[in-house]
């Protein structure tokens, strides 16, 4: 309440802050980390034809530079003349993002089919058991990284703070599904529910997408059982092997809960006797709620926490995958189009996007903004060169975002800052600090193939 309350007094404060300085555009050098070209490029000629082939590169340049073990990593160069990245970086976001390349090639393969998309998948899932399983059955890690190998993370140096912070262990050899063990390894936990959400995403549509594939589904089961007996030992906040953790962002509660026990009651009877399944189905209908006067000062995370939409329509979607009562569905797209798109529709962000064009078929808006944004990232370079426009102020105030006016700065997705993971969490104006000279970052690719092969799965895209 008190939220809403501060939300109206600032309404009313708001006056006419609507109309952004103009960008300055840069002298072009013609140096490799020059991107001025990309200001006159045209997203409009990108065929259908051409996101199809960005696609067959992008996940190529993935299964090369931008996985280990199948946990995502974005890249990195030692060298600023290296062509392509041969490091990681010390990514601490990838349980959430390697559930969600699950996702994508889940789908892939749930669309297309293949073994080369089945193996994507399968090895996919298989990295997110090692984060789920490295630190002790049911322990989410952010990464986990291959001792062996250790120097192209620069660890122990680059990780000294996390270490000090008690949140960096190492693990011996350990059983791995569907190929040799799991090497040594190095991990870091620190686990929050927006870590969460993205293994519970990626675990949902590999149980509905990959359900003929033997034994994917009873290894679903196994990770979701631990994951549970976990969070039921530490009273449903997240906790590392030791019990610990120092974040605010631990509680599975609300949304997320519904997230956790949508998927639970499907994989519990795999492993819970029938009068407990039954229990579970009960309880998951008692406790369905996923729309609240809590979600009104959403518009504000626009200003700041924009991640915040793309983790809450990603619990909304995967909950609506699972759902087969057509009124919790209905509440369920409810939920995505008035909490989420209504503040989010005019930004170009195709996660978004797709999803909604698969919980409301008939949103030709939201399958123009798939395509368009899609055609405008494929113009991107996955080297982080940074946005021409980088250095300058470009940002609504958080007046003009209350008043509904941040339209006016969003920027098509190829002109904004280079992200480590996915751009689309990142605020559609953002141009980043400075010019990276040496573009060091390679970007996964994955904002690119998750809303991709979303749009693929559900017709949003030919």
């Amino acid at each position: 309440m008190r939220r809403l309350m501060l939300l109206a007094a600032l309404l009313s404060l708001a006056g006419c802050t609507c109309t952004p300085d103009p960008l300055i555009t840069p002298q072009s050098t013609g140096e490799p980390w020059d991107t001025t070209y990309l200001i006159s490029a045209d997203p409009g000629v990108v065929t259908d034809a051409d996101l199809r082939a960005h696609t067959t590169k992008l996940t190529k340049h993935y299964w090369k530079y931008n996985q280990v073990e199948g946990v995502i990593w974005p890249g990195w160069r030692s060298k600023a003349s290296l062509e392509f990245p041969d490091h990681y970086g010390t990514g601490g976001d990838g349980a959430i993002f390697t559930g969600f390349a699950l996702a994508t090639y889940s789908f892939e393969y749930g669309t297309v089919g293949g073994v080369h998309a089945r193996n994507r998948a399968m090895n996919t899932l298989r990295g997110l058991y090692w984060l789920t399983h490295v630190a002790g059955p049911g322990v989410i890690c952010r990464s986990v990284w291959p001792l062996a190998q250790k120097e192209k993370w620069n660890y122990p140096d680059r990780w000294s703070r996390r270490i000090n912070d008690g949140f960096v262990h190492e693990a011996p050899e350990m059983f791995a599904p569907w190929g040799p063990n799991f090497p040594a390894a190095a991990y870091y936990t620190r686990g929050t529910k927006d870590q969460l959400t993205g293994l519970l995403t990626g675990l949902t549509v590999a149980w509905i997408a990959m359900k003929d594939v033997i034994g994917v589904r009873p290894l679903i089961a196994k990770i979701m059982e631990n994951l549970r007996q976990h969070l039921v030992k530490h009273n449903w906040k997240i906790r590392d092997e030791n019990g610990k953790n120092d974040t605010n962002a631990d509680s599975v509660s609300r949304l997320i809960r519904v997230q956790f026990d949508a998927l639970y009651r499907h994989t519990a009877t795999l492993t819970q006797p029938a009068d407990v399944v039954a229990g579970l189905e009960a309880e998951y209908i008692k406790n369905f709620r996923v729309r609240s006067v809590e979600n009104v000062p959403n518009i504000a995370n626009n200003y700041s926490q924009y991640y915040a939409h793309n983790l809450r329509i990603s619990r909304g979607f995967s909950i609506w995958l699972l759902e087969t009562d057509a009124a919790r569905k209905k509440q369920v797209v409810e939920f995505i189009l008035k909490d989420v798109w209504r503040y989010t529709r005019r930004h170009q962000n195709a996660w978004l996007a797709a999803i909604v064009a698969a919980v409301d078929p008939g949103n030709v808006e939201a399958k123009g903004v798939l395509r368009a944004s899609l055609a405008s990232l494929s113009l991107k370079p996955l080297r982080g060169w940074g946005s021409p426009y980088a250095g300058q102020k470009h940002a609504p105030k958080l007046t003009a975002v209350l008043q509904g006016c941040d339209r006016n700065w969003v920027l098509p997705p190829h002109l904004r800052k280079p992200t480590n993971y996915f751009t689309w969490t990142k605020r559609p104006w953002d141009v980043g600090q400075a010019q990276d000279k040496e573009g060091r970052l390679e970007e996964t690719g994955l904002d690119f193939l998750a809303p991709y092969w979303v749009g693929r799965a559900f017709n949003g895209l030919n």
